[in-house]
């Protein structure tokens, strides 16, 4: 099940994403602006099967004026950090 949990506008994404992964019977994949340290920490307690990053790589939320690839490393540095 893919959820594009942070494209919630009429609501709190945090509120409506964390209740559907903890509803889910299912693997989900939450996805939609996770863009920053703080907002995968938020999605980390969710603790869905998987989230997706996309356009923070290419914009270099993590790593100003760093590669795709140390944007990339940023991040799963980050993700192991906190494991």
């Amino acid at each position: 099940m893919d959820l594009l949990g942070y494209r919630y506008v009429e609501g709190d994404a945090n509120v409506l994403s964390a209740a559907f992964v903890k509803a889910s019977c299912i693997p989900t994949v939450l996805a939609g602006s996770i863009g920053s340290k703080e907002r995968m920490k938020l999605v980390k307690q969710m603790n869905p099967a998987y989230f997706t990053m996309g356009s923070a790589l290419f914009t270099k939320n993590f790593v100003k004026d760093g590669t795709f690839r140390e944007n990339l490393e940023a991040v799963t540095d980050f993700l192991r950090e906190q494991a």
